[in-house]
């Protein structure tokens, strides 16, 4: 089974499914997200308030915070969601590919997601490149694996890593 957390970066948010511990999910709901979630609160609140019926829980094939598989490391992927996309879209995909042995680190490319599609993306001058988050991505998995203390300890293959992602 997969597990999913989110992991801060230095200005956005990345969604990380990886093997999670055999057993631990025992009782446990599995993962959801609402379909406004990646919308600013001022916005979500729009939403709610004119059209509610656009909104609706979507419910993974992960649980939310279980502690890693310890038979790992597990090889790393970084993932970028396409053009007008958002770090949750992919994510029955990605808790897939968790569960056949990968730790995925799913991007928020807010400069060709979907708030940069509905021109609430970040300023040309706050921008960052693609290789600038794949680098900081792939190191804070790598730290986060080092953390004895982490939900992923041991869970990363540093020296096994692949990027791969969709249209943008």
């Amino acid at each position: 089974q997969a597990g999913v957390t989110t992991l801060a970066m230095a200005d956005r948010n990345i969604e990380v499914f990886y093997p999670a511990a055999p057993g631990s999910e025992a009782g446990q709901p599995f993962a959801t997200y609402e379909l406004i979630a990646p919308f600013p609160p001022e916005v979500q609140a729009l939403i709610l308030l004119q059209a509610p019926e656009v909104n609706s829980e979507v419910v993974l094939p992960a649980y939310r915070d279980l502690p890693g598989d310890s038979s790992g490391p597990f090889p790393m992927l970084i993932f970028s969601h396409g053009s007008g996309g958002f770090r949750e879209a992919y994510s029955q995909f990605l808790a897939n590919m968790a569960s056949h042995g990968f730790v995925v680190g799913s991007l928020d490319v807010l400069e060709f997601g979907l708030l940069a599609r509905l021109g609430l993306g970040p300023a040309e001058e706050d921008q960052r490149t693609p290789q600038d988050l794949v680098d900081e991505a792939m190191a804070l998995l790598e730290a986060t694996s080092d953390d004895n203390g982490s939900l992923l300890a041991g869970t990363v293959d540093a020296e096994q890593v692949a990027t791969l992602g969709h249209s943008a």
